[in-house]
């Protein structure tokens, strides 16, 4: 699995290159198009991949920056975009930075920068659960447990720093090793967070904002969107707690972790080969309709590039 993983991880860098040439080439974006910025205390390396506001930077940190020095980082820049905004991300950035769980990508350090701050976070290494389903055949639930249980358990804590993820999705899942999924992307502005089309509770889908009960549904979808269509209905009734409509009469993330004990003992997410995980991740990337999980066919997340490996 080791071996795999690393394989994945050097085929990633080198598809990432490609596109970022080919972006660069065709006047469509990409990181050549995007000068490396500079931040204080890091010196930073090639994109690691593309989130919504823009290319994900590997980074060390250099002597004197507020993270050991030497360690390799990835880097987020957010931008100003008025005071009331930046008010809303400073609070939610002062509760994350520092704070650790095993399943949420941790945020390092906060860098103000012209025009904003740059977000300075664990660097994950893996490929995707979007990469993942689109590699092989549908996960057991032995697996799933494995996958969501500690995810919810992730987002109880983090919904009880008052912090709602917004934007929880296959792409948004990096498998950093066995038994360790991490939710990345903590860092986005979840007022103006649009979410990925598939993923998004029903109230979201109507104008609402972005809350935890959000989090929990998405989080129930995505189990179902892991498995075996024969598998879905069982699955259905035994997360139907997450999946109500009505947001206030949904379960906590906390009673979703023990909703997913319940459905098998776990066991370790097998990832297939790396030539497989990178057919898998063209196929995931190029995966244009999007739709709720059905018994009959499988939902493929396309609103974010789900193949990129980033930290927070």
């Amino acid at each position: 699995m080791t071996r795999a993983r690393n394989a994945w991880t050097g085929l990633a860098w080198a598809m990432a290159r490609t596109r970022d040439q080919a972006g660069s080439r065709s006047g469509t974006g990409g990181a050549l198009a995007s000068p490396v910025p500079d931040i204080p205390g890091f010196r930073l390396g090639p994109p690691l991949g593309f989130g919504a506001r823009g290319p994900v930077w590997s980074a060390t940190a250099l002597e004197g920056a507020a993270v050991a020095t030497g360690r390799s980082c990835a880097v987020s820049l957010l931008s100003g975009s008025g005071p009331d905004r930046e008010e809303q991300q400073r609070r939610r950035l002062d509760a994350l930075v520092g704070w650790r769980h095993e399943s949420l990508a941790e945020v390092l350090a906060v860098v103000p920068v012209a025009d904003g701050c740059a977000v300075v976070s664990e660097r994950l290494d893996g490929p995707t659960l979007a990469v993942l389903r689109a590699s092989r055949s549908a996960l057991t639930p032995a697996e799933i447990v494995s996958v969501i249980r500690p995810l919810a358990d992730g987002l109880a804590r983090l919904h009880a720093l008052g912090v709602t993820h917004g934007d929880v999705s296959p792409a948004n899942v990096v498998l950093c090793g066995p038994g360790r999924p991490v939710l990345v992307d903590l860092v986005g502005e979840v007022a103006f967070e649009a979410g990925t089309r598939g993923f998004l509770a029903p109230e979201r889908v109507l104008g609402s904002a972005a809350g935890p009960s959000g989090d929990v549904w998405s989080l129930a979808t995505t189990a179902l969107w892991l498995a075996d269509a024969a598998e879905r209905s069982r699955l259905s009734e035994v997360l139907a707690p997450a999946l109500l409509a009505d947001p206030s009469a949904r379960c906590s993330a906390q009673r979703l972790a023990a909703l997913a004990a319940c459905l098998a003992e776990p066991c370790e997410v097998v990832l297939p080969a790396a030539s497989s995980l990178a057919q898998g991740s063209l196929r995931a990337r190029a995966a244009l309709e999007e739709t709720r999980p059905a018994a009959t066919r499988l939902p493929r997340p396309a609103r974010r590039d789900p193949g990129r490996h980033r930290g927070g």
